[in-house]
C-alpha cells in the first residue's frame, strides 16, 4: 500500500526508540518487541495467555496483520461491500499521503539541515512527528457511514486509519500511556511493513482473508493452526507463522487442498563428508531429493530417522530437496512430466511450495 512504502522509511530509522524510551514500569515496556520482528513463539506465548493485557495484545496484532490480507481480499472481489470496503482504505490512505506531502518539514532528509548530524536534529525531529501525529488523528477523524459512506466503506477507513496511527505512535513514543491492543496493532502494522517489500515468503503465502473475521475467530485459527502443525514456529516471525496458518486454514489451503510443507523438519548437514538429513519432528515425513542431472530419490522418515545420500560435499551441487506430510508431494513439480519439459527449481529451492495429495 502506498502509505507502507512512505512509513518504512522512516521507521527504519526509529524502530529502536519504541524500547529505548519506555518507562521501565509501562505497558510499552513489557510488550515492547525489539528491532526485528516478533517470533512466531512469542505470538502463540501472548496469544495463549490468561493476562488480558496479553491477549489484547495478541488480538490486536492479529487485527493489524490482517488489514492487509483483507484490504487486499476486498479489492479483488466484485462484491458491492467488498469493493466499498476497498474504496474506504484507499479514500484512507489517500488522504494519509496528502497529509504528509503537505507536511514541509516531516521529512529527516530535509528537516533542519543547518543541524547537519548533530543528536539535537533527531530530537527535535521527533518532536515534529509527535506534533504531527496529533495533527493527523485530528484530520484524519472517524467515518461513520451516511448517505453517501456505507458501513463497509467506513470499515475500511476506520482501519487503514486506525493501523496507521497505532504504528506511527509507536515509531515516535512520546510517554502517553497505550492501550495493549493498541501496541500490538502497531508492531502488526511495523512488521507487515518490513515484509510487505523484503519477503518473497510473505508475497506468497497470502490468504484470502474475508472482511467480516474478526481477531478473536483468526485468534483461535492460529493456536489450532499451530497445535496441528507445531514445527511451523521453528525460526518463524509471528508474521509469517499468522500468515501461514490463515493460508491453509482459511483460504486458499482448504479449498486447493494445500498443506504447509515441513521443512522445519529436516536439516540438512555433512557427516563425515556424507551428505544427509534427519526427521527432527514427531510425525512421520517424505523428502524428495535430487542433485542436478541425476535421478530424484524420495524417502520416508520416521521421527528421528536419518537419510544419508552418500554424496560428499563436490557431489552435491545443484542439489534440491522437498520434505511433506506423508501421502502428500510438492505442489510445484519437482520432476517434469515429459522428457523435454522444462522446470522452474527456483521455487523449491527458495522454499515456495505447498503440499498436495499425490
Amino acid at each position: 500500500m502506498k502509505i507502507l512504502r512512505i512509513m518504512i522509511v522512516v521507521m527504519s530509522l526509529f524502530a529502536f526508540m519504541q524500547v529505548a524510551l519506555a518507562d521501565e514500569n509501562s505497558l510499552e515496556k513489557d510488550l515492547a518487541n525489539a528491532v526485528t520482528p516478533r517470533s512466531a513463539s512469542e505470538l502463540i506465548k501472548l496469544c495463549t495467555s490468561t493476562d488480558p493485557d496479553r491477549l489484547a495484545y495478541c488480538e490486536g496484532y492479529i487485527d493489524g496483520a490482517m488489514h492487509i490480507w483483507k484490504y487486499s481480499t476486498a479489492c479483488q472481489s466484485p462484491t458491492i461491500s467488498d469493493q466499498s470496503f476497498c474504496a474506504g482504505v484507499k479514500s484512507a490512505e489517500e488522504a494519509i499521503r496528502e497529509a504528509f506531502s503537505a507536511c514541509r518539514d516531516c521529512n529527516i532528509g530535509s528537516f533542519r539541515p543547518e543541524l547537519a548530524d548533530k543528536p539535537i536534529r533527531f530530537q527535535l525531529f521527533k518532536e515534529r512527528m509527535r506534533e504531527f501525529f496529533k495533527a493527523l488523528r485530528a484530520i484524519m477523524g472517524i467515518c461513520s457511514s451516511d448517505e453517501s459512506r456505507d458501513e463497509h466503506y467506513c470499515s475500511g477507513y476506520n482501519a487503514q486509519v486506525a493501523n496507521t496511527l497505532a504504528e506511527f505512535s509507536g515509531m515516535y513514543p512520546n510517554h502517553v500511556p497505550k492501550g495493549a491492543r493498541e501496541l500490538g496493532l502497531g508492531h502488526a502494522a511495523g512488521d507487515v511493513g518490513m515484509y510487505a517489500f523484503n519477503s518473497a515468503e510473505f508475497l506468497e503465502f497470502r490468504p484470502c482473508i474475508q472482511t467480516a473475521i474478526g481477531p478473536q475467530q483468526a485468534r483461535n485459527i492460529f493456536l489450532e493452526f499451530m497445535r496441528d502443525n507445531p514445527e511451523q514456529q521453528r525460526d518463524s516471525t509471528a508474521i509469517i507463522a499468522l500468515a501461514k496458518a490463515l493460508f491453509y486454514s482459511v483460504c486458499p489451503g482448504p479449498a486447493e487442498g494445500l498443506r504447509p510443507h515441513m521443512e522445519q523438519c529436516t536439516t540438512w548437514e555433512y557427516h563425515d563428508d556424507n551428505f544427509g538429513t534427519e526427521n527432527t519432528c514427531n510425525k512421520d515425513v517424505v523428502i524428495q531429493f535430487m542433485v542436478k542431472d541425476q535421478r530424484a530419490i524420495e524417502r520416508q522418515l520416521k521421527p528421528g530417522e536419518a537419510f544419508r545420500t552418500g554424496l560428499s560435499r563436490s557431489q552435491t551441487i545443484g542439489w534440491m530437496f522437498t520434505t511433506c506430510p506423508v501421502g502428500y508431494v510438492s505442489s510445484v513439480p519437482f520432476l517434469p512430466e515429459k522428457d523435454d519439459a522444462f522446470i522452474d527449481p527456483s521455487p523449491i529451492k527458495a522454499s515456495l511450495y505447498s503440499c498436495v495429495r499425490k
